[in-house]
């Protein structure tokens, strides 16, 4: 039989075998020595383990699990053990892939040629970026105008290569005019990835624009006469503010007339129409003028001769006009009868005639006196009776 003696591992090695035999002689023997080699063992395979695709967040701190190898077999042709992953990360937030990547080293596979696994797996992009709007209050007309929008910030939590963050100016676009309306305010934040973008709008309310002011012109009491044409002046309302919000322009005046020939008020009412203040309630301005009665009239009395005793026994004055040289509601004109007072006798005297003519206010009238002369009556003429001569005894008692 042969005496086996192994020198061999799972990178290979011999076998010796000595035969010895016996010769019968003095214990003597002849020997025979053959060795054989020993292959090395199978190259071990490596066993990968299960590794799930990974969030970025979960990639930012990603480690490899460690991977088993093995060539199947036991004792000195064992070859098994562990190794670690090496990472091979490829991402941004963005997202990309992580290359794990296992080596049984030439010094555990018996020089021969690496062995050598690999797995890709995915990096989910990091998530988009909230974009925190600061607060913007509602604004008047005039801030509007002006308005600048604030800065906004932005991010998605995340760090490191995951991170997407930073500050983002506002976008204006104003939709109002001096009846109020809104601003629309939009953010935009870049993701960094393909272009795309996340997107913040808020809209805020503009008040409308203060309600004009009229200004009204100075207006002066004016007369009767001038109070039959008068032509209200017009006037001019402003809100005083610029651009859109300005509500502005100029108005007429509406004129109530309250007077007559004894005077009285014209008032003057400026509008600015609800349509013109944004639908708010109609702006009114008034003002109210004086009207100064109109001049009082002037009797006309027509000539009067003188009269004689005898014409003025049935003496009738003559009317009288009058009138204050207006016209419409200015006018005081009119007819009226004179009022006869006779102071005379036979030797003569006066007749006066008084004309009293209304102005139509508080029972006023104005007057005109008119006094004409009346001749004494005609000397008187003696009638004489017939007288007889008489006789001388006759003539002594004659009467």
């Amino acid at each position: 039989e042969g005496t086996v003696e192994p020198n061999f591992d799972e990178c290979g090695g011999t076998i010796t075998i000595t035969y010895t035999a016996p010769t019968g002689c003095d214990n003597n023997s002849v020997e025979e020595v053959v060795t054989i080699n020993v292959a090395p063992a199978p190259i071990p395979v490596i066993t990968v383990p299960a590794v799930a695709d990974v969030t970025c967040a979960d990639a930012a701190n990603f480690v490899a699990p460690t991977a088993t190898f093995s060539n199947g077999e036991t004792g000195a042709c064992e070859i098994s053990g562990t190794v670690e992953g090496v990472v091979d990360a490829n991402f941004t937030q963005c997202g990309g892939t992580i290359t794990i990547t296992w080596t049984v080293d030439p010094a555990d596979n018996c020089d021969r040629p690496a062995v050598v696994e690999s797995v890709t797996i995915d990096v989910a992009p990091a998530p988009d970026p909230v974009i925190a709007v600061p607060a913007i209050a509602d604004v008047t007309c005039d801030e509007a105008a002006s308005f600048v929008a604030p800065s906004a910030t932005f991010s998605n939590g995340e760090t490191g290569a995951c991170e997407i963050s930073g500050t983002v100016e506002g976008t204006v676009a104003p939709n109002f005019d001096e009846c109020g309306g809104t601003i629309t305010i939009t953010y935009t934040a870049p993701t960094g990835c393909d272009n795309n973008s996340v997107e913040e709008v808020v809209t805020i309310n503009v008040a409308p624009a203060p309600a004009p002011v009229i200004t009204v012109p100075a207006v002066a009491d004016v007369t009767c006469d001038q109070a039959t044409n008068f032509v209200a002046p017009s006037a001019t309302f402003s809100n005083g503010q610029g651009g859109a919000c300005e509500i502005s322009g100029t108005v007429p005046g509406v004129v109530d007339a309250n007077f007559t020939q004894c005077g009285g008020t014209i008032t003057i009412t400026w509008t600015v129409d609800p349509a013109d203040n944004c639908d708010r309630p109609a702006v009114v301005e008034s003002v109210t003028i004086d009207v100064a009665p109109a001049p009082d009239p002037v009797i006309a009395v027509p000539a009067i001769a003188d009269v004689t005793c005898d014409e003025a026994a049935s003496f009738v004055a003559p009317s009288a006009t009058f009138s204050n040289g207006e016209t419409g509601a200015c006018e005081i004109s009119g007819t009226v009868e004179g009022t006869v007072a006779p102071n005379f006798d036979e030797c003569g005297g006066t007749i006066t005639i008084t004309y009293n003519a209304p102005t139509g206010c508080d029972n006023n009238s104005v007057e005109e006196v008119v006094t004409i002369n009346v001749a004494p009556a005609p000397i008187p003429v003696i009638t004489v009776p017939a007288v007889a001569d008489v006789t001388c005894a006759d003539a002594a008692n004659f009467n």
